[in-house]
């Protein structure tokens, strides 16, 4: 394969574009993924740091008409 020029034009269904776009759509699925998992990771540390808030407050944390479950 030769040098490609700037006014080669490369569309849908021709196999580097192809190629490319699935790459393309690849590395951002792995990216969407990995901001879901430090979400989702966040999220979670963020909780627990609230129940152990929580659990220092003792009586204080008590909400009336809460479910303390």
């Amino acid at each position: 394969m030769g040098l490609l020029h700037a006014s080669t034009c490369f569309r849908p269904g021709h196999p580097l574009y192809e190629r490319i776009r699935a790459e393309v759509l690849a590395d951002l699925a792995l990216r969407n993924a990995e901001d879901e998992e430090s979400v989702l990771a966040e999220l979670c540390l963020r909780l627990e740091q609230m129940r152990e808030r929580e659990a220092e407050m003792g009586p204080w944390a008590q909400v009336e008409g809460r479910d303390p479950a």
